[in-house]
């Protein structure tokens, strides 16, 4: 009877984990579809002279509406990537090592995807030049997905991450995630994409420590606590 009742408890204990992690995965998914929008539409906007530094909205525009749309809608692209990054991050910051296998499977499927879109394209006619052709077959060390790329990277190192994270206290992950974020998105923005260093993986290890501190705060359970009161 003991053994039945511990099976039954159990059992029960890995209902309750299942669905805590349906729930979780439910608000995710929702979350990445809404970043999944941005990006197409961004995808969806005509290129030209109006993206030529599409890093923030030009003042200069004026009243022209329609001109203004199309960069706004432009930028959703970058709004969708720190969407699906700080979705990655959340969960990243709970693993205490990487997976080679993993690493070897995005590789291998940006490869894939960028060969099998090659083909496609040549095959309606399309004329690509050599160097291009050359980055198709290597999409994450040539830059090609460069999201992908820097992904790769932080997935590398979060382990070492997530240790100086847990060494901190509130107070200087709070002090770290706020001096990341001036230093590499407000100066960035305001001197015009100059100042301090950048590259692609600081800017997913800012918003890594942003996202450790939202997290390792209890802010979301705190808002949640007070809006169901």
């Amino acid at each position: 009877m003991k053994n039945v009742k511990n099976l039954k408890r159990v059992a029960h204990e890995c209902n309750l984990e299942n669905e805590k992690k349906i729930m979780r995965n439910s608000s995710i998914e929702l979350i990445k579809i809404i970043a999944i929008i941005f990006i197409v539409l961004s995808h969806s906007m005509p290129n030209g002279d109006i993206n030529k530094h599409s890093s923030a909205i030009d003042i200069n525009l004026g009243t022209n509406f329609q001109m203004s749309s199309i960069q706004l809608m432009h930028n959703l692209g970058e709004i969708g990537n720190a969407i699906f990054l700080i979705c990655a991050c959340w969960f990243l910051l709970d693993s205490k090592k990487t997976n080679g296998e993993k690493i070897a499977t995005l590789i291998g499927d940006a490869f894939f995807v960028s060969v099998v879109s090659l083909i496609i394209f040549s095959i309606m006619g399309y004329k690509f030049p050599l160097n291009y052709l050359y980055k198709q077959f290597i999409p994450v060390m040539s830059g090609n997905s460069w999201f992908l790329s820097a992904y790769i990277l932080l997935y590398a190192i979060h382990p070492l991450l997530n240790m100086i994270i847990e060494m901190l206290d509130k107070k200087r992950l709070c002090s770290i995630s706020v001096c990341l974020f001036i230093m590499y998105s407000c100066i960035y923005l305001v001197l015009a994409n100059k100042g301090f260093y950048y590259s692609r993986i600081i800017g997913f290890v800012t918003i890594y420590f942003i996202t450790a501190f939202v997290k390792k705060a209890d802010y979301i359970k705190s808002w949640k606590k007070r809006k169901f009161q």
